[in-house]
């Protein structure tokens, strides 16, 4: 269970910068890129790159559990919590702590922002419109994935008993969920997308992207079929269903009463999971790109928690995005590390 899968790791590296690119890209006005397959993988670059993060949290946890069990001869909840806390927490509390004293969050410390605290400190700020993209805008996703790891457990025992039927069922919820959403809870002409776009990334609506992760490492530990060379072939098929399904998309609509904005997320998550699955047969090798993936890979998530308040920082401190924006580049400065539509797929900001 200990094996190491550098694809994974290379995918774990993929989806921090992708999203990180999107943020920069939003945050700077959204500067003008001709190639228009670029401009798209940019202009989705949070949602394949959140999409990416959730199917790796369930591929990751799928082994976090096996092991568990293999070494305690059953599954132990307070092992599993506890390694789970253990990793989670003091990293993401601390960041609280520094966005909440170093950044314009500071106007949540106090009676009025008691809420918002709260909510982050229990991990159910993403339930909430109010409370999702507030203190830290990235931090929603945070509540997505530990929400899911108190319910992995349940799923890994179903995963390994059927696991295609789990796959294919998980599929079917997360579409069906969104039926409801948009067709009948969501209807209201009036509603802003960014409230589409919240409901529509959580984990009842977004369940398929974990399974799927976890059913590449079910097929990863039972396969030895996927540590092939021909998978280079089967990747690229993967990639260019990637770029279509993004293109349908983006021309149809994702957080819409829609086909596409019922079944993109999945279909979205089917073609990503048939890459990391693909990419599990890359072979490690000594260099200095191996090296540079595996340090952005293990450092991720705090890559990830910080990332916004510095890139908002340097936005407004910058001497050198400063003569940028005198010489004609539009660059969006003032509360943006709050603002729920720079990640729901909206262009441009409609914040005020």
């Amino acid at each position: 269970m200990k094996k190491k899968y550098f694809g994974a790791d290379i995918y774990r590296a993929i989806a921090l910068l992708w999203v990180m690119c999107y943020h920069c890209w939003v945050m700077m006005g959204y500067p003008a890129i001709k190639n228009s397959i670029v401009l798209l993988m940019v202009k989705l670059g949070g949602e394949i790159g959140v999409t990416l993060f959730f199917i790796l949290s369930g591929f990751g946890i799928y082994f976090s559990i096996a092991s568990n069990e293999l070494r305690n001869g059953k599954f132990c909840w307070k092992q599993y919590l506890g390694a789970r806390a253990k990793r989670i927490c003091p990293n993401y509390y601390f960041s609280l702590l520094v966005v909440m004293a170093f950044t314009s969050s500071a106007a949540y410390i106090g009676m009025n922002g008691i809420k918002d605290i709260a909510a982050h400190f229990l991990f159910v700020h993403n339930l909430s419109a109010s409370t999702h993209g507030s203190i830290n805008g990235v931090l929603w996703t945070m509540g997505v994935i530990v929400q899911f790891y108190l319910l992995a457990p349940f799923f890994y025992r179903l995963i390994v008993k059927h696991p295609y039927l789990i796959f294919i069922s998980s599929i079917i919820f997360s579409i069906f969920a969104k039926v409801i959403l948009f067709h009948y809870i969501l209807t209201d002409s009036e509603i802003q997308p960014v409230i589409r776009f919240i409901w529509s990334r959580q984990i009842f609506s977004s369940i398929d992207n974990f399974i799927i992760g976890m059913f590449i490492a079910w097929i990863c530990t039972k396969s030895k079929k996927i540590l092939s060379r021909k998978n280079i072939l089967l990747e690229m098929v993967f990639i260019t269903g990637l770029i279509c399904v993004c293109f349908w998309g983006d021309k149809m609509g994702i957080h819409t009463d829609t086909i596409s904005g019922y079944i993109y997320h999945s279909a979205l998550a089917t073609c990503l999971g048939g890459m990391l699955l693909c990419a599990c047969s890359f072979r490690k090798y000594e260099g200095r790109f191996s090296k540079a993936v595996l340090w952005i890979a293990y450092h991720e998530y705090g890559i990830y928690l910080y990332h916004l308040c510095i890139v908002e920082n340097m936005i407004h401190n910058s001497y050198f995005l400063q003569v940028c924006n005198e010489r004609g580049f539009s660059i969006v400065v003032g509360g943006h590390l709050h603002c729920n539509s720079c990640y729901s797929g909206e262009f441009p900001c409609k914040r005020n």
